[in-house]
């Protein structure tokens, strides 16, 4: 069996690479150089990943999958070691994986989001040991000022140093046209019960997380969006608010969103698109001090539509930021895999794409110690979706 699943792996990886808007192939293994496809459902999804100190990649999508009774969904657990190998593919629970963390006893935290039999939305935690079994669970349900239920957006969460958590979520009242949207920040303790929860938000405005990150004193970055600007805020370790800022002012007919931020060279690298009214977009990626003033931005726009949705940043000072194009492919327009080098201004050193005769897209960057750039995405085979790890160089090559 597994030498049929080998098989089947490789001729994948052959039909997607011949098909690649790059005309670069992929290296041998032993040049850490790879494009690798994960998963066993009929339908996956790329939501992000962390490399550890081996480089080894540990992380999180969503899966579906057809069981008597229907379709069915969970949150997917992978991992992989340094060349792309698939070494474990685990669904955890929920119905979505929305965000993980690594934890510092060597397991990892998930947030997955799910829906009760009568339709009621909450999202729960997840803590694994280092052996990947579940430790403990917990699970929440976000409610407005009259207890009504909400709709969970997005999800995320950071463990500080003391081994407690700081969980910002984006949720929304059930009544789309009412656009009640709320951010809440939950402070849990280390295994997993509520200590504080603070919440805020009002009618007709857009309030919305997307992405956080943990920093060294143990405050807590948020990037999101408020109404039709780029969001930048910062949260104490009880969940508190220090300050929260809009990043960028478009004009009427534009909303920016923040879809990545990332601690980098004394501030935060912020990623994400801007849409105009016509449904077009263009990526955008603003630099700012460490208290969330801008000191560069970047606007990535074309004849055709770009997305980013992660940002990293490299040794050299610079940033790796990845989304989607859009690209002519015989005949048809479809979304490539979009990978993007910056220099430590925001100016363009080189960009490349990668896919096929479907949309594909990239979810999230991050770099090794050896310099290499490694892409979680999602791509379409045929009529399936399936998760995509591309490694790259720093030069942005696909082989030596």
């Amino acid at each position: 069996m597994k030498k049929i699943q080998l098989v089947v792996n490789l001729i994948l990886i052959i039909c997607f690479l011949s098909n690649c808007g790059s005309k670069n192939d992929a290296a041998p293994e032993s040049e850490g150089i790879f494009i690798k496809l994960l998963g066993a459902g009929s339908s996956d999804e790329a939501s992000e990943f962390f490399l550890d100190s081996q480089d080894k990649i540990i992380g999180l999508g969503t899966q579906q999958f057809k069981e008597s009774d229907g379709n069915k969904s969970n949150a997917l657990l992978f991992r992989a070691d340094k060349f792309g190998n698939q070494t474990l593919l685990k669904r955890i629970g929920g119905i979505r994986g929305n965000t993980m963390r690594l934890t510092s006893d060597g397991g990892a935290v998930i947030l997955s989001s799910s829906i009760t039999a009568l339709g009621t939305p909450y999202f729960f935690v997840i803590k694994l040991r280092a052996d990947d079994s579940i430790e403990w669970t917990r699970s929440f349900q976000p409610k407005n000022a009259k207890k009504n239920p909400l709709d969970i957006l997005n999800a995320n969460i950071e463990q500080i140093s003391d081994g407690s958590y700081v969980l910002a979520i984006s949720s929304r009242y059930k009544i789309p046209t009412l656009n009640q949207e709320y951010i809440y920040l939950w402070k849990l303790n280390s295994i997993g019960d509520t200590l504080r929860t603070n919440y805020f938000g009002n009618p007709l405005v857009t309030n919305r997380t997307t992405k956080s990150r943990i920093l060294a004193n143990n405050d807590v970055v948020i990037a999101g969006q408020y109404n039709q600007y780029m969001r930048i805020m910062l949260s104490n370790s009880l969940g508190s608010l220090k300050w929260d800022y809009s990043l960028y002012h478009p004009n009427s007919t534009e909303q920016a969103i923040a879809n990545d931020v990332q601690i980098a060279n004394s501030g935060f690298a912020v990623g994400g698109t801007i849409t105009r009214a016509n449904n077009e977009s263009d990526g955008l990626v603003i630099k700012t001090n460490s208290d969330g003033k801008i000191e560069w931005q970047s606007r990535f726009g074309g004849e055709f539509n770009q997305k980013i949705n992660s940002v990293a940043a490299t040794s050299d000072g610079g940033y790796v930021v990845v989304g989607s194009t859009q690209v002519v492919f015989k005949g048809t327009l479809n979304e490539n895999i979009w990978v993007t080098k910056l220099n430590h201004s925001g100016q363009v050193q080189w960009q490349k794409d990668f896919g096929g005769a479907k949309d594909d897209k990239a979810l999230c960057v991050r770099i090794a110690s050896n310099g290499n750039i490694v892409v979680l995405g999602t791509i379409t085979y045929e009529t399936t979706p399936m998760l995509v790890l591309i490694q790259l160089n720093a030069n942005g090559e696909t082989k030596k």
